[in-house]
């Protein structure tokens, strides 16, 4: 006879199978292992042995090398936490590195500028920076013509508002704007 723990294992399993580990972004480790927990409660996996097998399988094989002393000699109590608190370190991207991507690898291409300051928010963290100097950053991203506009009311509002001006802004500039269909040749 099968004991109710075994059942929930082979069941945990069988439903980790069909849910699977979210794809690893090494730019945000801290969201990553959100994800991979969220997915853990919804498994129900809740063992530390499996959560540090689970882990350890989602980490691309060419940043293995990185946690090479810790899979070598598995940790005897709380294996899971061992893993996730080293992971969280060794990926973590320096605060020097953040603000280096904020203010040069981040651009609003096809997004909207709401979506640009969120990711602009995850990339700062937890780094201590002023929200004016982060308000301008953002600022510097947006079309010249959502920068005039923005910038009538811009101290007297939120950045989320902004954010927000800016998107109808842009959706209104977009309806506007003739496409190559409409015009005729003469």
């Amino acid at each position: 006879m099968i004991s109710p723990d075994h059942k929930r294992s082979i069941d945990s399993e069988a439903l980790w199978a069909q849910i699977r580990a979210p794809e690893l972004m090494p730019e945000d480790p801290e969201a990553f292992l959100a994800l991979l927990e969220s997915r853990f409660h919804e498994a129900g996996i809740t063992g530390q042995l499996s959560r540090y097998h689970k882990l350890l399988s989602a980490i691309p094989r060419d940043m293995l090398i990185n946690f090479r002393d810790i899979y070598m000699n598995i940790p005897a109590h709380n294996p899971y936490d061992v893993l996730k608190k080293h992971f969280f370190v060794r990926m973590a991207v320096s605060e020097e590195k953040r603000i280096q991507l904020l203010l040069s690898g981040i651009q609003l291409g096809n997004l909207k500028p709401s979506q640009l300051l969120r990711q602009m928010r995850a990339l700062v963290g937890n780094t201590t920076l002023d929200d004016s100097v982060l308000r301008q950053i953002w600022l510097q991203r947006l079309p010249p013509y959502v920068q005039s506009i923005l910038n009538v009311f811009a101290h007297a509002h939120s950045l989320d508002e902004l954010a927000e001006a800016a998107d109808r802004a842009m959706e209104q500039a977009q309806l506007f704007q003739p496409t190559m269909a409409n015009v005729g040749s003469p």
